[in-house]
């Protein structure tokens, strides 16, 4: 049966980027911020590729962009109509990898951008719901990103007074 499913992923490394690329033709004009990551899904995905490789087995390439998917794009790219982004799988004769983005509303991208600058995270998750999929296989190139969240994991600040006896004076104590 064809579906979707989700894909959790680990993250390897982050980038931040800022930059500005003019181009004469102003649609063509990059500028602002860039998030990617190099990510692997956990060992629990059995998502097997057309190639029959496990996804689990490759890195992936994401990157995060701000903003939201336009119609047109969908056509452009072979997404789903509900997509907000995409992953490719490309097997060549040399080299085999796995490669995607996907468009995250500004408030996301930003929230996402503060917790990544931060640091001090001890895990991070991030699930992305994806179709089309058939009994575990990859169908089709790309797979569509219908769904993305970002877990952040952090331990509990300790309590800095723990441990400690607190003195106070009254004002009936002796000096």
């Amino acid at each position: 049966m064809v579906g979707h499913t989700y894909l959790d992923l680990k993250p390897l490394t982050w980038s931040q980027t800022i930059g500005h690329y003019p181009n004469s033709d102003p649609s063509k004009k990059i500028e602002g911020s860039g998030l990617s990551l190099i990510a692997r899904a956990t060992p629990n995905c059995d998502l097997i590729l057309r190639n029959r490789v496990k996804l689990r087995d490759f890195d992936i390439t994401l990157h995060i962009i701000s903003g939201t998917l336009e119609p047109d794009e969908h056509l452009k790219y072979v997404l789903q109509d509900d997509a907000i982004g995409g992953l490719w799988f490309v097997d060549d004769q040399d080299i085999d990898f796995v490669h995607g983005w996907l468009f995250f509303s500004l408030n996301n991208y930003g929230a996402i951008w503060d917790q990544v600058r931060q640091g001090g995270y001890v895990d991070c998750t991030i699930s992305l719901g994806v179709k089309p999929v058939r009994d575990d296989m990859w169908s089709g190139n790309p797979l569509s990103i219908v769904s993305a969240s970002f877990k952040f994991d952090r331990k509990p600040i300790p309590n800095k007074s723990a441990g400690q006896k607190v003195f106070r004076r009254s004002i009936f104590a002796r000096r």
